[in-house]
């Protein structure tokens, strides 16, 4: 009985032990391993000042506009903490800030676990980033970033978006301008003999496209040519083709990143225009200096972009119209035809895509529709001009029309293609991938088309007819006509009146010439290249025609009335050029740098272009009567201004001599002026002696 109370009592002890040990467990393992784990598992900080998709908050730089940062404090259940102290700091702000502050750098959990301050930021826009920090948290400390904006960022990206586009545009402007000028003759011609055969004409084509870096002037240019019999309709397309090969050179050379060399170009071309008076050299600086700009276009524009990257927005609402191809080709095609290039809408696609904002999908439809946009400039320049011209046009729309419609169709392999010939074989950078898949697009377009160049040349015949309208709005010789050529004392008359024209545009150049440098206008400066340009091919349309009419059965007479206007229209020209080179060229300085003349020199210079002026108006008067007592008069009045000149000049000596401050900083323009009049006067006194001794 015993033995089996002492077996009761054991068993009983050991049921208590165990219940003992199991209380012990589930009581002491938890703050055993809350010990171990220490606090900071149990416990997390939280960023809710955005939500968790945003990674920083946008607002104006304004002292006075307070931002509510907000952290919470959980613990291991997600359940708030309140009561515990969290620091806030910034830890990065940009250079240049000044008054930026928080309302309370220590702040204390409420009942939901949130600490909350006010932020001040500074007057610098740009980056800032803010710390707010527990003791007792993992992580310790979290990173609020504001994106500072300027109060007017949405008209700084719309200025630097629409400058940098400008510069883009002026720069293949200017540069197409230049190669032209120095090289276009000696394109034509040789256009004129080496497209016999399709491969030749190809080649010319994607050559000319490629110096001009435009395919719509390339086109143009094809246009004019056959307008004058000087290419068929069968070597012209083959141009044409070749025209819009070359748009893949244009393209890949934008799409690589020379913004670092872009002002060193632009440094050198002004410097070879401004430091040299040969028109030759001139004409390479205007080249170099439109590549720098087209770079440096480029560049405005990618810096434009750069406070957009703030806003998630921005890029879902480009990603959205992703759902919406034809609309974007449209708007390409739209753009492309508004601004005459696709070069810079190419342009501006891959500045956005190098930002990040887009993907390839939604460039292609650009790409398509840019390149149907561009045929509207040939489209208006064969307006007027002669049958085969406008069938030429036609081609131009249609080979972009049909191969944007093949390739939209199919724009989804057709991008899948381009990443994998990237990713394999090319550049994977998304601008690449652009210029690669222009190059792909044009490429296969141009070898389906160049095999079928007879059976185009019929469906043009057969599509574009001769039509009764007549018109044609491009500048050109206003009274040449070969239906007068039979009669050529006729003909001298009219070529006689054009180089009157010449002289308007020299003489309205010369008037805006000085307004500009005396009320500084830069926008006259355009005004004035572009009169130039109309005297320039004023003065290639009179030599052309003279030379035309030389070779008819002329009178002694005749013959050497011929020659005179040849010379008058070749000093005429010049005069032009003295202006847009060295008057203009003067202008711009004082416009850059500000410089200002001494009451006293403008006075002089306003008195010696008046003169200037008079002896210039007397000229053409001594022109268009062929009056040899106008020009008798204007040998004399060179010998009064050659006087008048050497008097402003000792004047303006003696103010230098006294230290005159706006007479030092403008010294050297004042003196360049001084000269560049007078050479206008000089060439005036040239025509006069050919009119006394050749009429």
């Amino acid at each position: 009985m015993h033995h089996e109370d002492g077996k009761c009592t054991v068993c009983r002890c050991l049921v208590l032990v165990s219940t003992l040990l199991f209380f012990a467990v589930v009581t002491v393992c938890p703050a055993v391993l809350e010990a171990e784990d220490g606090p900071a598992s149990a416990r997390q900080l939280l960023n809710v000042t955005y939500e968790s998709s945003q990674k920083h908050l946008v607002e104006i730089v304004d002292t006075s506009k307070a931002i509510e940062l907000k952290v919470q404090l959980v613990d291991s259940s997600g359940l708030p903490v309140p009561d515990e102290p969290v620091h806030f700091d910034f830890l990065s702000v940009p250079a240049e800030a000044y008054g930026y502050h928080l309302s309370e750098k220590l702040a204390k959990t409420g009942p939901d676990g949130i600490a909350a301050t006010q932020c001040y930021l500074g007057h610098a826009p740009g980056e800032y980033y803010i710390t707010a920090t527990h003791s007792e948290s993992e992580p310790g400390a979290v990173c609020i970033k504001i994106h500072g904006l300027e109060r007017n960022w949405a008209s700084v990206v719309f200025m630097g978006l629409l400058g940098g586009m400008g510069m883009f545009l002026y720069g293949m402007v200017l540069g197409s301008k230049g190669l032209q000028k120095t090289a276009g003759q000696h394109l034509r011609l040789t256009m004129g003999k080496l497209t016999e055969n399709r491969f030749a004409g190809v080649l010319i084509g994607t050559l000319v496209s490629t110096i001009l870096q435009s395919s719509t002037a390339a086109t143009v240019m094809v246009v004019g040519l056959v307008s004058a019999s000087l290419l068929t309709l069968k070597q012209a397309i083959g141009v044409v083709i070749g025209a819009n090969v070359g748009t893949v050179i244009t393209i890949h050379l934008i799409a690589f990143k020379l913004t670092n060399y872009a002002l060193m170009m632009i440094g050198i071309g002004f410097f070879l225009r401004l430091l040299s008076k040969r028109k030759e050299i001139w004409y390479i600086g205007q080249i170099i200096m439109g590549f720098g700009f087209v770079f440096y276009g480029m560049h405005v524009m990618s810096l434009a972009f750069e406070p957009l990257k703030a806003f998630p927005q921005f890029r879902h609402i480009l990603l959205t119209l992703n759902d919406y191809p034809l609309l974007i080709l449209i708007m390409a095609l739209v753009f492309t035809a508004l601004i005459h290039s696709s070069g810079v809408t190419i342009g501006l696609m891959i500045v956005l895509a190098r930002e990040g904002f887009i993907p390839l999908q939604l460039i292609i439809p650009v790409i398509l529709g840019a390149h149907i946009g561009t045929t509207s400039t040939a489209l208006l320049a064969s307006i007027g001009s002669n049958l085969d011209s406008r069938r030429i046009a036609f081609f131009h729309l249609f080979f972009n029309l049909l191969g944007g419609t093949l390739f939209f169709i199919f724009r989804t392999p057709y991008a899948r293609l381009i990443e994998l010939l990237s990713h394999q074989y090319l550049s994977d950078s998304l601008p690449r991938m652009i210029a690669n898949a222009n190059m792909v697009y044009m490429l296969s377009v141009a070898f389906i088309f160049l095999f079928f160049i007879g059976p185009i040349v019929s469906f043009l015949n057969w599509i574009v007819k001769e039509s009764s309208s007549k018109g044609d709005e491009t500048f050109k010789p206003k009274y040449l006509s070969n239906s007068i050529m039979g009669t050529p004392e006729l003909a001298l008359d009219h070529s006689l009146r054009e180089i009157l024209r010449m002289a308007s545009f020299v003489e309205l150049m010369l008037e805006q010439g000085m307004e500009m440098v005396l009320k500084k206008e830069s926008d006259l400066g355009e005004k004035i290249v572009g009169l130039d340009d109309k005297v320039d091919l004023l003065e290639q349309a009179v030599r052309n025609y003279l030379a035309v009419l030389s070779n008819k059965d002329l009178t002694e007479q005749q013959s050497k009335k011929a020659i005179a206007l040849l010379y008058i229209a070749d000093d005429i020209e010049h005069m032009g050029d003295v202006i847009e080179i060295g008057i203009l060229s003067n202008a711009t300085k004082l416009i850059e740098k500000d410089i200002h003349f001494s009451p006293e020199g403008e006075k002089e210079l306003i008195a010696f272009h008046a003169e200037v002026l008079k002896i210039f108006r007397i000229i053409v008067i001594a022109i268009r009567r062929e009056d040899r007592t106008c020009a008798t008069e204007v040998l004399e009045l060179k010998t009064k201004i050659s006087v008048l000149e050497k008097d402003l000049r000792k004047k303006h000596l003696d103010r230098l001599l006294h230290g005159r401050p706006e007479t030092i900083e403008s010294g050297t323009i004042h003196m360049d002026l001084l000269g560049e009049m007078r050479r206008i006067v000089t060439l005036c006194s040239k025509i006069a002696h050919t009119i006394i001794d050749e009429f």
